[in-house]
């Protein structure tokens, strides 16, 4: 782990299906923080968030917490980014997304908590949707060529929306 997760009070596991075992075993979701170490926000949700007890607490005993330093794990990164960093992501222990989202206040975080424990609590692993960059059919693998690059560039491309801009499209 890193230094700025070594400031927090959660108990994090490295990323691996040791992981996944122990959510399953513990029938509890996982929660997965994909953190960079260039990223300030991932250092102020460290430091603020994740340091504050009563949240640690509540991860530690209502979650498998799972730290991923998205840089070295580009695989996680593309499968699981809410959008930007850091992405905290809840899982189903297959793996499937329960929900998700990028910078988390104290105040906040404490409502998403209790939210993702009663969706877990009451649905289990029927909660879960399969993360979006799995959802083509056959799923992506192998390794990230040019073509591959290609295909994703125009993809993003295609989403862009030049009349108000950004990506993506309105249901107007």
């Amino acid at each position: 782990m890193t230094e700025s997760a070594d400031a927090t009070k959660v108990e994090w596991r490295e990323w691996g299906q040791d992981a996944f075992d122990v959510a399953g075993r513990a029938a509890k979701p996982v929660l997965l923080a994909l953190v960079t170490p260039w990223s300030a926000e991932c250092r102020e949700m460290d430091t603020t968030t994740y340091a504050e007890p009563r949240i640690a607490a509540n991860i530690n005993d209502g979650f498998v917490p799972v730290r991923v330093d998205a840089d070295r794990h580009p695989r996680v990164r593309e499968r699981y980014n809410m959008g930007g960093f850091p992405s905290t992501v809840f899982l189903t222990p297959s793996g499937n997304v329960l929900t998700g989202a990028t910078l988390l206040g104290v105040d906040g975080f404490r409502g998403i908590l209790d939210s993702v424990r009663k969706t877990w609590d009451s649905k289990g692993e029927k909660a879960g949707s399969t993360p979006r960059a799995l959802q083509d059919d056959p799923t992506p693998a192998g390794d990230l060529d040019a073509r591959i690059e290609e295909h994703m560039v125009e993809q993003l491309v295609g989403t862009f929306d030049e009349e108000f801009g950004g990506w993506g499209h309105t249901n107007a």
